[in-house]
């Protein structure tokens, strides 16, 4: 089962309407990840934006390395309630 269908079943709402509420939770998130690098869901967790490092690889076809440029990623630390459900 889908997020999307999870929501709308949950909330007795349309996929569709379910669909719009989690985009706009979605979009919340990461505009608040590019303006301050961080997003906190309370009994959720914590989005933060994380940059690796630039390092060299290894094309495994070739065994050439190859330059592997740095790069923002996202990372996500679960909240305790998370955790203990789980």
């Amino acid at each position: 089962m889908t997020l999307t269908e999870r929501y709308a079943e949950k909330f007795d709402v349309t996929k569709k309407e379910a669909n719009a509420a989690i985009k706009s939770v979605a979009a919340a998130i990461i505009d608040a990840l590019a303006e301050d690098g961080k997003a906190q869901m309370l009994d959720l967790g914590t989005f933060k934006v994380s940059t690796r490092a630039a390092r060299i690889g290894r094309n495994p076809r070739t065994g050439e390395a190859v330059k592997i440029p740095e790069k923002k990623t996202v990372k996500f630390a679960a909240a305790k309630s998370v955790k203990e459900t789980l």
